[in-house]
């Protein structure tokens, strides 16, 4: 009976340290979009551009290609909504980190975005989806293992949901 109640107390203290040795850490995918979230509050958009896909920074590329291409008189007035912080001479050398910069500087909102989990689901091994509180509802972030690294997807970000 003893050995019983030894092992009891030992398989208890073994579940118990299991269970909660992780509590108050965030796991990779959920670090990353917090990490993003800090770094765009605290202006780091090099931190930030750092923490999203490759093909979130392509598409950021190929935009500035593209405004490039139709050359800044034709995209001033349109650019200056979205990045009003551009002035004709950093037009003629952007880059998509430049426009990623330009944009969320311009945008305040960018500064306050939610670092609070409600939760992570995983449907592949490569692939994250973790839900953040906000105050208009739910957000999901997709978020893409690189390697050891996890990345936040922006090119399917979609407004909050509120499902109350």
């Amino acid at each position: 009976m003893k050995n019983r109640i030894s092992i009891f107390i030992f398989l208890t203290i073994l579940c118990s340290t299991v269970l909660f040795s992780g509590c108050g850490e965030l796991d990779g995918s959920a670090e990353a979009v917090v990490n993003f979230a800090e770094a765009l509050a605290d202006s780091d958009y090099t931190t930030a551009w750092e923490l999203i896909t490759p093909e979130s920074r392509e598409r950021y590329n190929f935009s500035a290609t593209t405004l490039l291409e139709f050359g800044w008189l034709e995209v001033d007035s349109s650019l200056g909504l979205i990045a009003p912080g551009i002035k004709e001479e950093d037009f003629n050398n952007l880059t998509g980190r430049m426009l990623f910069e330009f944009t969320v500087a311009a945008a305040p909102e960018t500064r306050n975005l939610s670092t609070s989990i409600k939760s992570v689901s995983y449907p592949d091994s490569n692939l994250a989806i973790v839900v953040l509180k906000t105050g208009d509802g739910l957000q999901e972030i997709i978020v893409k293992r690189f390697g050891d690294l996890w990345k936040v997807d922006l090119l399917n970000l979609e407004p909050a949901i509120d499902y109350e």
